[in-house]
């Protein structure tokens, strides 16, 4: 049983750590990319943060594109002032 348990906890650091690398790459990512399509990134985030959580029952993902760097449907708020 103590093997098991230390097997559990060994692949479980090793899954969080993963985790947190694949995490934090889709972040710089989607950071990057609204960089390049010169959206203010910290309302473009807050604007993901803010929709995101209202669709975590949905099946369909297809609001997903909605939010995309490079949708014509994000709010006015997420473009930067000209």
């Amino acid at each position: 049983m103590k093997v098991i348990l230390f097997l559990f906890r060994m692949f479980q650091d090793l899954f969080d750590k993963k985790l947190k690398i694949i995490v934090h790459t889709q972040l710089v990512r989607h950071v990057e990319t609204a960089k390049a399509n010169t959206l203010n990134v910290y309302e473009y985030m807050k604007n993901l943060l803010t929709v995101i959580p209202s669709h975590t029952e949905d099946t369909d993902i297809n609001f997903c594109e909605q939010l995309l760097p490079s949708s014509e449907d994000l709010p006015e708020c997420c473009h930067r002032k000209k």
